[in-house]
């Protein structure tokens, strides 16, 4: 998979792009502006496998309890809001 981030020369350093969202940060440094490229991968790494986990959690509450989508996804969140 191709990374959606990019580094580009800036007025002052180096600008990190993400291809999908626009520009995420301007940097001094080349360095500083690939430890945010790694840092915004992890953070993407991160949201996709909480959207596996929730989804899974949705189809799961459907199949146990017999309710549509939309019950189960109320369900789900709401209750993630007050997860310790």
């Amino acid at each position: 998979m191709l990374s959606k981030y990019r580094i580009e020369p800036g007025e002052q350093g180096y600008v990190v792009i993400d291809t999908e969202n626009g520009m995420v940060g301007a940097f001094k440094t080349r360095q500083e502006a690939e430890a945010e490229i790694r840092r915004c991968q992890q953070e993407d790494a991160v949201w996709e496998t909480s959207k596996l986990l929730v989804g899974m959690s949705i189809n799961t509450l459907m199949q146990m309890h017999e309710v549509d989508r939309e019950t189960a996804r109320y369900w789900t969140l709401s209750a993630a809001e007050c997860a310790e």
